[in-house]
């Protein structure tokens, strides 16, 4: 009798690593975090791109830049899952035109992404007004489109 409660008890404890491991792949993907504390993130980005980027006017003028800025930093009126905030992040640092400045999601994210199994299109490139090149390409084994 003693050996059927115990693997009971195994069986739910089991059975609730299991779910709760589920619930927390979905549940990054749907976390919303706060505005305030994207706005502090966004300043933090702002101060950190404006102090070290050694290129940060060359290609841009520092009014305009300083108009991005601003623009970004009014486009957080309401909480944002992380893919949004990067996806603002993107906007952001576009008009750099620096292709060494890139936003990464967090390690957390980008783990879950590794494991997802979504379906992603499989070239990522770098576009420019009169050429295109082929950064990477998911399919290794394509011999048609190389980097």
């Amino acid at each position: 009798m003693r050996w059927r409660l115990h693997i009971g008890v195994w069986i739910v404890l089991a059975s609730l690593a299991f779910f709760s491991c589920t619930v927390s792949r979905t549940s990054i993907v749907n976390k919303k975090y706060p505005a305030k504390k994207l706005k502090q993130d966004y300043k933090l980005f702002q101060g950190a791109l404006e102090e070290s980027h050694p290129g940060l006017y060359w290609f841009t003028p520092k009014t305009e830049i300083d108009k991005v800025f601003a623009n970004g930093y009014a486009d957080i009126k309401d909480s944002m899952t992380e893919r949004q905030f990067r996806t603002l992040l993107l906007k952001v640092i576009t008009p750099i035109r620096c292709g060494h400045t890139s936003v990464s999601y967090s390690r957390r994210y980008s783990r879950y992404l590794d494991t997802a199994g979504l379906k992603l299109f499989p070239l990522a490139f770098k576009v420019w007004k009169d050429t295109l090149a082929v950064t990477a390409n998911l399919n290794r084994h394509d011999s048609i489109l190389k980097r």
